[in-house]
C-alpha cells in the first residue's frame, strides 16, 4: 500500500494492484479494475525522454536514493510530466 496526498491535502491510500491513469490540470486519477477510483495530487516536471506517448511509470523511489518512497511519473511527448511522491506507511514495502 502506498499514500499519497490528494488535492486538497488529505492522505490517499492506494493497495497494490492495476490502475489505468488520467491526468486532469491539478490532479492525477487513479482508476482500478474493480472500480474504485482515486486522485492525488502530482507536480508538473520536465522530461527529455523520447515518449512518442504518455506513459505511466511507477517504482520504488529506493532505486533513486529515496529510502521508503514510491514515484508514480507520467511522461508526455511534449517533454512535461505530472510526478507524485508517495511513502509505504509504517516503512512497508508495497
Amino acid at each position: 500500500m502506498v499514500q499519497f496526498l490528494d488535492p486538497e491535502g488529505d492522505d490517499v491510500l492506494v493497495p497494490p494492484g492495476t490502475y489505468s491513469v488520467k491526468s486532469g490540470p491539478v490532479q492525477l486519477i487513479l482508476d482500478a479494475q474493480d472500480g474504485a477510483s482515486m486522485t492525488i495530487e502530482p507536480t508538473e516536471g520536465t522530461h527529455s525522454t523520447d515518449a512518442p506517448f504518455p506513459t505511466v511509470i511507477s517504482t520504488s523511489g529506493e532505486k533513486a536514493g529515496l529510502a521508503n518512497s514510491h514515484l508514480l511519473v507520467v511522461l508526455y511527448p511534449a517533454g512535461n510530466t505530472l510526478q507524485a511522491m508517495g511513502n509505504y506507511p509504517n516503512n512497508q514495502l508495497a
